[in-house]
């Protein structure tokens, strides 16, 4: 059995209309050791386990917003975003590198050495494929040991580097991804300090945030 990844709402994806913009922000995440009744997208878009995703609802709030105004990206505005994870997951698609159901894993993650061992170049294709399918125009990696798996088989470009925000350059065939490298959105990690390193280095980088999605029609 698998943990299906995707598009959480198909209509606020193609339409923000809180915000005008087109970042469709693509999360790629670790795992999600669950029973087999788990469903990752419905568990999304009824705005998730608060331990998790609290801070991907702030993050994709905040990149949605940025540079609409100073006022948007105010840290105690988007703190307080936090408590409206469904509305802001209603707007984001996810993808976990580990997506089969762990039976036995009473909510135990994975040990990050043996999941960068385990990944197979078969399932980063399949990942790859789902990437171009949803085609975002920004992909968010919670861990360092999502961003490793995916540069364990694929040209991945360092742009700048923050103590827990990076940019990076993923090429797939010949289309290049805007990819912020992001702790794990639990890491016991003061989430203002994360997001002065966020905020930084989108500030510093602002083309991250320009960039039109992919499947955009001319």
């Amino acid at each position: 059995m698998i943990v299906k990844g995707g598009i959480v709402d198909p209509t606020t994806w193609a339409v923000d209309k809180e915000t005008k913009s087109c970042r469709q922000i693509l999360f790629i995440l670790k795992e999600a050791p669950v029973r087999e009744t788990f469903d990752l997208i419905d568990h999304l878009y009824k705005g998730g386990r608060a331990a998790t995703y609290a801070a991907v609802a702030m993050w994709s709030y905040l990149l949605r917003h940025y540079g609409l105004s100073a006022k948007s990206t105010d840290w105690e505005i988007v703190k307080s975003k936090k408590n409206k994870r469904e509305q802001n997951l209603q707007h984001v698609a996810v993808i976990n590198i580990n997506d089969f159901y762990k039976k036995k894993a009473k909510g135990k993650h994975s040990n990050d050495k043996i999941l960068l061992e385990e990944y197979s170049e078969q399932r980063h294709r399949a990942i790859e494929r789902k990437i171009t399918e949803i085609s975002p125009s920004i992909i968010v990696t919670g861990g360092k040991v999502v961003r490793k798996c995916l540069a364990k088989f694929s040209d991945i470009k360092c742009i700048a580097v923050r103590p827990y925000a990076s940019v990076y350059e993923y090429t797939i065939g010949d289309v290049q991804y805007i990819l912020l490298s992001m702790p794990h959105p639990n890491a016991m990690i003061k989430r203002s300090l994360i997001y002065q390193d966020l905020i930084s280095i989108i500030s510093a980088l602002p083309q991250t945030l320009t960039l039109q999605p992919n499947n955009t029609d001319e």
